[in-house]
């Protein structure tokens, strides 16, 4: 376990459970190293999951509905627009995925981001839907490491 992680959990149960909360409840710390079973970070214990040539279901989605376009054929997809409003830059598929995931952070940090008008309605559902996969395809039952 990261020191960060540790200290967070210590926080939280500080700020659940109040100053005392040693009394109350445990905090169970998992290694994080060769050797010992971690099974809550299947990465470490599946060597597959690191393969270059796996295209996780997020990249394959994103991929989808940013490059392809999933709406109907008058909308340009996410990448060949950002590409078509910008000089002396081409926009690849992961720019673009990132610069969707600015909008939920400068909202939380600011109040608002200019990023999120930059996406259709639509892009916002399949962004959702992206978000979804990464943690089912990285913990649950779509995971590789199952």
């Amino acid at each position: 376990t990261r020191d960060r992680m540790l200290k967070s959990a210590e926080n939280w149960v500080a700020g659940f459970f109040g100053l005392e909360w040693t009394n109350n409840a445990t905090i169970e710390v998992i290694i994080e190293a060769a050797g010992f079973n971690n099974s809550l970070a299947g990465d470490l214990n599946c060597p597959n999951t690191a393969k270059a040539d796996y295209k996780s279901p997020v990249e394959a989605w994103v991929e989808i509905y940013l490059q392809n376009g999933t709406e109907t054929d008058f909308i340009i997809a996410a990448t060949s627009r950002f590409n078509n409003m910008t000089d002396g830059f081409k926009w690849t598929l992961a720019d673009v995925y990132a610069a969707q995931k600015m909008c939920p952070l400068e909202t939380v940090a600011y109040g608002f981001s200019r990023f999120c008008d930059l996406f259709t309605y639509g892009e916002w559902q399949s962004f959702s839907y992206s978000i979804d996969l990464s943690f089912s395809s990285g913990a649950a039952f779509h995971s590789a490491t199952g």
